[in-house]
């Protein structure tokens, strides 16, 4: 009979003891996702500052490429390094294009949860 008491107690500590910790989790989780947005729109943002510093310099590389008459005399090589400096030029516009739109994605997230985060406590305080 003490045994079944001591397994039924023990039980009831177990289920509060989860009970309580996967609630904190649950807290923890949501201010996390609000940080990580935050957080991840500021990475997406220095990426598409870093392609479009990417794009200055090969942008300067082409217009040394198109002042220097020498390029013109190797012909097919000469066109073949511009091609390839504009190729360059295009990837990184539409690299720093997908990163600002994830950027003003993630944004959107955080001030989303932000929001539902404030309107979650004041019904929780009675506040409206």
């Amino acid at each position: 009979m003490k045994t079944g008491k001591l397994v039924v107690l023990m039980s009831f500590f177990a289920i509060l003891i989860l009970d309580i910790s996967v609630n904190s989790f649950a807290s923890a989780h949501n201010d996390e996702d609000c940080l990580g947005h935050d957080i991840l729109a500021r990475q997406y943002e220095n990426m598409a500052r870093d392609m479009q510093d990417r794009i200055q310099e090969q942008m300067e590389i082409l217009e040394v490429l198109n002042r220097k008459p020498h390029f013109s005399f190797f012909e097919a090589n000469g066109r073949n390094l511009k091609n390839y400096v504009a190729n360059k030029i295009r990837g990184c516009e539409s690299a720093a294009t997908a990163y600002l739109d994830k950027a003003a994605y993630h944004q959107t997230m955080a001030s989303q949860d932000l929001v539902s985060d404030h309107t979650a406590e004041a019904e929780q305080t009675g506040h409206h």
